[in-house]
């Protein structure tokens, strides 16, 4: 009988529901998307089907419900308006953004879903994952990166197995100091206790042995011990200063008021040692094939790991890849700093931190050549022989890689020299040279003055070489339209059907407005107007329409410039400058009035030589008095001769004033008709003949201005008997 009670347990409990899994839902806020981790199993299955308003997820294999308990944690409901669990394993999220998703597994098994801002460019969802954006947090650890004396600090709570000896101390090779030309006992004194202060405000654990003592030598008695401070040595740099991350903080909060140019610590070598990277020395830095491999527990990165990861990447100049990590973990590595400037360059050329790198310019350490780099344009001074000896070093395919984009910004700099030895080194390889290093000997050709020399090589290029066509056709169009050589019908005929060819791509539009150029540039105005309007719909940029007046004016003929220049109604949009060319060429043809309007178009102020330019076409339309305002305050040498030709003319009308009263005056004497005193005044009155010149002062204007009244007044009268005269003839 005991075994009844447990035989009905077993039926009850057999008879209840199984119950099903709990599948947790997790997000994060990112910037441009929202991201959503549904903990699913690597054997699950799902179909994601968009609804309109959102999308509908479907686990179709062993389906389990969905826990939402911490999914609006760390996110707010622009782009996820909610999440509904529909029924077991159907999760419905609703959208509140003109947003779409992206998926993707990682390799344990989540199912990772991003709703992304904007309509998605591919028309489909099945996309991996996007590049992650920091947000650009300061903290402490990012500020270390750039105080590279010292490594992070080590931790002494787990044992150093004998295998990881060696590497260790590898590490530890960044805790030495820059080599220095100057040292003394006031140095080490000064470096001493910055080391101490960064050691008390917890920056870094200083493993630094003691100096050995000597021993005390009492002096002889002949000898009087003076206790003097040590003559300070005579250099640029009078001593060397460290600057913790928490005296950085404190100066940015003063305004950043401390100079660190010359007193900054260059950084060693060791942590620009991108030849290594690529070089496998131990378990530690194997290869990384699977996120798995550097994710530990709760998904925290192994630092070293991930650290030898990234360097990779960047040796491989994968530096997208390489900045996608650093977003990610970057707060948790160390020279998470160092690491994302390089691999910007890597990506863009340059850094969007540069001007914390710039004082490394001068450094005479591998930092140089980075820091010039990170640079858009460089500073005058550079330490160019850090800068090549770095660049040398570099392996063969990174120095291919690096060449065109460092020896340009020594180009743009007007360096020569300098980018011509880059130039050299970077040919040091039996690799195949990339397109940049091609254009870029013709760059080096211009840059010298061997303008035949520089085409007839980029001519070359693009005969023999497919895969260098679009950047040599690219570089010959725009060195033939600095050079003013003519351009050929075949040139502007592959420039049209490579500007065609990359119309959807970033470069379509800048290599449509080189051919449009060129257009110009060879005279054909007609066409170029007409793919110019068609290429920006009616609304050309100011720089195009810049241009295409520039060549309109310079070798349009007559016909030409005014059936374009009187047609168009997009001039008035043009700056001063060419607005003012065109103008003069308007009135040398005849087009005085069209001219004036041209360049009083717009509400802009005219400036000094529009001022002349329209006094001139006053005096051409016998206007000395408008001529004279437009001339007032300017007194170079042109201004003053319009200002004494307008005198004379006004001058000239003075005396036929003068005539004019005299004939009316003898003519009021016959009609007999009384006249007031005023009006006799008035006509005995000779008018004063101006000598004004451009030192007359604005309180003989203002005279004038005020006398005007009474004179006016007097006219009114005299006026009003005029029809007597008129009777009287």
């Amino acid at each position: 009988m005991r075994i009844w009670p447990l035989l009905l347990a077993v039926v009850w409990f057999m008879a209840l529901p199984a119950q099903a899994r709990n599948i947790a839902v997790r997000s994060g806020e990112h910037k441009g998307f929202t991201r959503l981790v549904i903990y699913t199993k690597p054997s699950d299955t799902y179909v994601v089907e968009d609804t309109g308003g959102g999308y509908l997820l479907s686990i179709t294999s062993d389906p389990g419900d969905f826990n939402l308990s911490r999914a609006f944690e760390l996110i707010d409901r622009d782009r996820i308006k909610d999440l509904t669990v529909i029924e077991t394993g159907t999760l419905a999220i609703h959208q509140g953004c003109d947003c779409h998703i992206k998926e993707f597994r990682l390799p344990t098994g989540q199912l990772v879903l991003d709703i992304v801002d904007g309509p998605d460019p591919n028309g489909s969802h099945a996309q991996a994952a996007l590049q992650h954006i920091g947000n650009g947090r300061l903290d402490a650890s990012k500020l270390r990166a750039s105080l590279p004396l010292f490594t992070a600090p080590i931790s002494h709570e787990e044992p150093i197995s004998d295998d990881r000896t060696e590497t260790t101390a590898q590490n530890h090779k960044g805790t030495q100091l820059v080599p220095s030309q100057n040292h003394s006992a006031i140095d080490g004194r000064a470096l001493l206790e910055q080391l101490s202060q960064a050691a008390s405000q917890g920056l870094v654990d200083a493993d630094i042995e003691l100096p050995e003592i000597k021993e005390i030598v009492a002096p002889l008695p002949s000898e009087t011990a003076i206790d003097t401070a040590p003559q300070l040595p005579t250099t640029p740099d009078q001593h060397v200063r460290m600057q913790t991350a928490i005296d950085q903080a404190r100066s940015d909060q003063n305004g950043g008021r401390e100079i660190a140019s010359t007193e900054q610590a260059c950084l060693p070598d060791e942590q620009f040692d991108i030849a290594s990277w690529g070089i496998y020395k131990s378990e530690t830095d194997a290869p990384v094939f699977e996120t798995s491999n550097y994710l530990g527990e709760f998904d925290q990165p192994d630092a070293d790991l991930l650290v030898s990861h990234i360097r990779r990447m960047i040796y491989l100049t994968l530096g997208l890849e390489a900045l996608q990590l650093i977003d990610s973990y970057g707060d948790d590595l160390p020279d998470a700093g160092i690491l994302r400037m390089m691999a910007e360059v890597i990506e863009n050329g340059e850094a969007s931190s540069f001007t914390i790198w710039s004082p490394q310019i001068m450094c005479n350490t591998r930092g140089a050549l980075w820091s010039a780099l990170a640079q858009p344009k460089l500073p005058d001074r550079v330490n160019i022989q850090a800068v090549l000896r770095s660049f040398s070093e570099l392996p063969p395919h990174l120095r291919k890689y690096l060449a065109p984009t460092l020896a340009r910004k020594f180009l743009n700099a007007s360096r020569v020299e300098t980018a011509i030895e880059i130039r050299n080194i970077a040919k040091r390889s039996i690799r195949a040279v990339p397109d940049d290093t091609t254009v870029l000997d013709a760059d080096i050709s211009l840059a010298q003055g061997l303008s035949d020399q520089a085409h007839q090589e980029l001519s070359d290029t693009i005969q023999s070489s497919l895969s260098e066509t679009k950047p040599a056709i690219a570089a010959l169009i725009q060195s033939k339209l600095q050079t003013g050589d003519g351009i050929s019908d075949t040139e502007l005929s592959l420039l049209a059907s490579i500007a065609f060819e990359y119309k959807g791509n970033e470069e379509g539009p800048e290599l449509q407005r080189l051919h449009i150029r060129s257009l110009f540039h060879m005279g054909r105005f007609s066409q170029a107007f007409s793919l110019m309007d068609l290429s920006s719909k009616g609304t050309p940029t100011p720089s195009l329409l810049a241009d295409a007046a520039r060549y309109l004016v310079s070798v349009g003929s007559d016909a030409e410039f005014l059936t374009h220049g009187l047609t168009r109604e997009d001039w008035d949009t043009l700056p001063a400058k060419p607005k003012l060319a065109m103008a003069h060429r308007m009135k040398s043809l005849g087009f005085t009035e069209q001219a004036r309007r041209l360049v009083l178009s717009n509400d802009d102020v005219p400036n000094r030589a529009t001022r002349e330019f329209l006094a001139e076409i006053a005096l051409e339309q016998n206007k000395p008095n408008v001529a004279i305002g437009y001339l007032s305050g300017l007194n170079n040498e042109s201004a003053s001769s319009l200002r004494r030709i307008a005198m004379g003319r006004t001058a000239a009308t003075a005396v036929t004033t003068v005539g004019r009263t005299q004939n009316m005056q003898y003519n009021l004497n016959l009609s007999g008709s009384a006249v007031s005193k005023e009006i006799q005044t008035l006509l005995s009155t000779t008018p004063e003949i101006s000598e004004t010149d451009a030192g007359t002062d604005l309180q003989t204007y203002q005279n004038i201005l005020d006398s005007s009244g009474e004179t006016r007044a007097a006219l009114d009268e005299l006026l009003s008997i005029v029809p007597a005269i008129t009777e009287l003839r």
